[in-house]
């Protein structure tokens, strides 16, 4: 494939919420089995030694049971009940390493559903500087802020899964509507070809939908803070299709410029995009605290921290 290599590129779109915490669920599969193998990897070395071990203790002790008995190694000793005893410490250290990595709480869903739309996608490139396309990075920046969100406790929608998927804008507004989102946040990228100097973030809403403002400058204002990136503010969109006619609070961010070569190498790189979606992520949890969306009893926080 062309231009930048997309890790996380799924072979077809599934269309589907990922419901219940599914990409941190996921991670923390993959971290459990990780360690787990590290732990059978150890038990299998540690065996091994100390089996090998046995079988020349009693090698010896055929042979000169005196120089056994000195070098410690004789078959009545370590070559069993030592023996024994390490593997009984081994394989109880290895239980107890798995039962905690098996005990480590689950995120609570909160039961709000955050609708994710990577922008572009199929034949629509968008942006495409020195063979790098929007679509692609995009949709990188998306499957972090799936995941982020996730660890909050939100429910995520992907409008897309890989880099072959087109939608016009009117569908997409159509999937968050039918998906009853409590939120949409549509992620970009900016271009500015007459200064390739200008770089930074800005966030896009319609100012005649409720909440939208509000989703929009906390989303820029984490953004920017988290990542560094210079703070370009806020625009007010009339004709951006998915944040007018989406009825939930929504707004649209430009991520920063593929025109500036710092900017565009920070973007392509998987720290900045950590720091993008962790920003997004911490813009929209306040949102919805401040908002008390699917809050009850005046509840308010998710009480899990992104850093």
């Amino acid at each position: 494939m062309r231009g930048y290599s997309n890790k996380r590129r799924r072979s077809k779109r599934t269309g589907m919420i990922i419901a219940g915490l599914h990409n941190g669920k996921r991670r923390r599969r993959n971290r459990r089995d990780n360690i787990e193998m590290a732990v059978m990897m150890l038990v299998t070395v540690v065996l091994l030694f100390f089996s090998v071990r046995a079988v020349y203790g009693l090698i010896a002790s055929q042979r000169s049971p005196d120089v056994a008995k000195v070098s410690g190694t004789d078959g009545a000793g370590l070559g069993t009940e030592g023996f024994n005893m390490v593997q009984g410490d081994i394989v109880t250290l290895a239980e107890n390493i798995k039962d905690q990595v098996d005990d480590e709480p689950e995120p609570e869903d909160n039961g709000i559903l955050i609708v994710i739309d990577p922008g572009h996608g199929g034949y629509d490139n968008g942006s495409n500087i020195d063979g790098i396309y929007e679509k692609e990075i995009t949709l990188e920046i998306s499957f972090c802020l799936a995941e982020k969100l996730n660890e909050l406790g939100y429910r995520t929608l992907l409008l897309r899964e890989d880099n072959d998927t087109h939608l016009f804008p009117e569908e997409r507004v159509e999937e968050a509507e039918n998906a009853k989102a409590d939120a949409f946040v549509s992620i970009h990228l900016n271009t500015y070809e007459d200064d390739t100097s200008v770089s930074g973030i800005e966030t896009w809403y319609y100012e005649k939908a409720d909440g939208s403002s509000e989703l929009a400058r906390l989303v820029q204002k984490a953004a920017s803070k988290a990542t560094g990136g210079r703070d370009r503010g806020l625009k007010e969109a009339k004709d951006l299709i998915v944040v007018r006619d989406t009825t939930m609070p929504s707004c649209l961010i430009e991520t920063g410029f593929l025109t500036n070569k710092a900017e565009r190498e920070a973007l392509m790189s998987e720290e900045y995009q950590n720091k993008l979606a962790s920003g997004i992520a911490q813009g929209i949890d306040e949102f919805i605290n401040t908002q008390n969306i699917g809050r009850e009893n005046g509840e308010s926080g998710t009480g899990v921290s992104l850093r």
